[in-house]
């Protein structure tokens, strides 16, 4: 995809593993999570030091069942236990059973459940191939504004709804990661302007701190339209409309199609369905890549401001080592009972995203 290849290479250095730092007493803004997603498994990810000293046999037996389950379902040997004293025994098993879990490229997780019961947790990140999906605003206000472009109107307008509302993506809202990449420009200009020695040329700040300002005012322009609930019946429709007019490009009515089977095939489904907020909150705030700082709208790449935009964005994101990213869980306790979740619905959509990213990039011409 032309956008996203053109800005993934910014994101190389920001490595898909858990960061060493613990939580600081910051608290995560409320803003930092639009959606809502499936609870994850209240587990306490406690030291097995702090179990009670009664339940010191349960947890054995709990945790060695939980660690041959592990082995079955992988197809591992079960390590030998060994012949060491609680909880030195445990340690010890688990480091080569995580060392396995790892080498699967997995992660593990020591937990308790809502019973107690000591169990593996494994965890697998989806990988977003190292991508920042932003979507171009741009053309899109020139679908809606330009009446030349009447006829694929109503369906882009209701692919923008899905992403904006229905699939998670941050919109170019006041206060969103994007947002707050522009007014950094518009700041730095200002100080820039502030500072200027005689004879310096001063109208290339201005005329930056005016792109910004003209950025904001078109994308809060439109986003009222686009934060509505997306309707099948209304994408339907609007294929209707692709279908009347000869001129009309046909591949937008594929990715109308397939955004169409997307929602039927999962309803209640974002990006943060597979994000448990609960993983995630033991790394600090401002060490973790958020959903909305890969997942967004942002104005175009095809804008002056563009570079300097990503200048500040990488800026932002290539020191922190933890990526907020869907995840694919599998408990080894003795109920097993929460379900396997797949990676089917980020795998389609993003795909879409990618389609639908290459057709806007034909309508992002200069205002």
């Amino acid at each position: 995809m032309e956008t996203i290849s053109a800005i993934s290479q910014i994101d190389r250095q920001i490595e898909q593993h858990p960061g060493r730092k613990r939580r600081s007493g910051r608290s995560t803004p409320k803003c930092a999570r639009g959606f809502d997603p499936n609870g994850f498994l209240k587990m306490a990810f406690l030291p097995l030091y702090k179990s009670p000293v009664h339940g010191i046999t349960n947890t054995e037996k709990q945790f060695f069942q939980s660690a041959k389950a592990v082995c079955r379902e992988y197809g591992w040997r079960m390590p030998k236990r060994p012949h060491l004293p609680f909880p030195h025994n445990i340690a010890s098993s688990y480091e080569r059973i995580s060392d396995q879990i790892s080498e699967a490229g997995l992660t593990s997780i020591l937990a308790h459940d809502d019973n107690n019961e000591t169990c593996i947790v494994t965890v697998e990140e989806y990988n977003t191939k190292f991508d920042l999906y932003f979507i171009p605003l741009r053309p899109i206000y020139n679908i809606l504004k330009d009446d030349k472009n009447k006829n694929i109107r109503p369906a882009v307008l209701e692919i923008s709804r899905y992403l904006c509302h229905n699939a998670g993506f941050a919109g170019l809202i006041n206060g969103s990661f994007a947002w707050n990449e522009y007014e950094r420009l518009e700041e730095w200009a200002g100080e820039q302007l502030d500072n200027l020695e005689e004879g310096e040329d001063e109208d290339c700040w201005h005329e930056q701190i005016i792109a910004v300002k003209q950025v904001q005012t078109f994308a809060s322009s439109i986003y009222p339209d686009m934060n509505v609930p997306f309707s099948s019946k209304r994408i339907k429709s609007a294929i209707g409309k692709i279908e009347i007019e000869e001129q009309s490009p046909m591949e937008l009515k594929t990715i109308c199609n397939g955004f169409i089977e997307l929602a039927e095939k999962f309803p209640q489904h974002s990006l943060y369905t597979n994000i448990p907020s609960e993983y995630f909150d033991r790394y600090d705030y401002y060490e973790l890549v958020r959903l909305e700082q890969w997942a967004c709208f942002f104005w175009s790449d095809n804008h002056f401001l563009f570079e300097h935009f990503m200048e500040c964005v990488e800026a932002d994101l290539q020191e922190k080592p933890t990526k907020e990213v869907p995840l694919k869980i599998r408990v080894f306790n003795a109920a097993n009972e929460i379900p396997v979740t797949s990676f089917d619905f980020e795998d389609q959509l993003l795909d879409l995203v990618h389609q639908f990213t290459c057709f806007l990039n034909d309508y992002d011409y200069e205002i």
